[in-house]
């Protein structure tokens, strides 16, 4: 594989390799920075766009140098999913051109483009969701509903809830303001649930999502 290659490029051969899951990698850049400040008891967080299968994990990590896997969150749940729906919808590239959003954001407003996105994101137990149709039979429910007039707050796909929130505003920026408002809301409140159900007060955080 390229990794493997790279790796016998930098002198390094599979025998030496330890391949972890995507989040776990993350876990660990976390956990060494919660040692490294001197505050090993921390709550570690980890979201980005998808990796082995998840969007994001919670973990505990302890005095023992050790750290305690706790939640996880699907890929099909994904934050980072929305914020490069967003990122396509201007015509950039997905999951390379996330920070011209983020740099945009800081030139719009609050719309009713944030009430819209904000509609189908829920946060319960410290679970994140997004409500759109995950599988086929999903979305055939879906569109079955919307025929009697229920299914409101469920999308077909993350694409047509930003289509829904960019009708909502003419202004570029606004919708830029819209997705960067409701993924710090939202991530908010999933570390405010896990600080409080866990009773740590430090946390360390790592991944993509972070960055925006």
């Amino acid at each position: 594989s390229r990794i493997q290659r790279i790796l016998f490029d930098h002198g390094i051969s599979q025998s030496e390799s330890i391949w972890v899951k995507h989040h776990d990698a993350h876990l660990g850049t976390a956990h060494a920075a919660a040692l490294a400040s001197g505050k090993p008891d921390s709550l570690l967080i980890t979201l980005d766009g998808e990796g082995d299968g998840e969007s994001g994990t919670v973990a505990t990590a302890s005095s023992d140098g050790r750290y305690t896997r706790i939640s996880s969150t699907s890929k099909l749940d994904s934050l980072g999913y929305l914020y490069q729906a967003v990122t396509e919808r201007y015509n950039f590239k997905g999951n390379q051109h996330e920070g011209k959003i983020t740099g945009l954001a800081a030139f719009g407003k609050s719309s009713f483009a944030v009430e819209v996105l904000s509609r189908y994101i829920e946060i319960e137990d410290g679970k994140l969701a997004i409500n759109f149709a995950k599988s086929r039979n999903q979305n055939r429910t879906i569109r079955s509903l919307r025929r009697i007039g229920l299914a409101k707050n469920q999308a077909l796909s993350l694409e047509e809830i930003v289509d829904l929130a960019s009708s909502k505003t003419s202004n570029y920026e606004d919708l830029a303001f819209a997705v960067q408002k409701v993924l710090e809301d939202s991530v908010v409140e999933l570390i405010s649930y896990w600080l409080e159900k866990t009773g740590l007060v430090n946390l360390s955080v790592s991944g993509g999502v972070f960055a925006n």
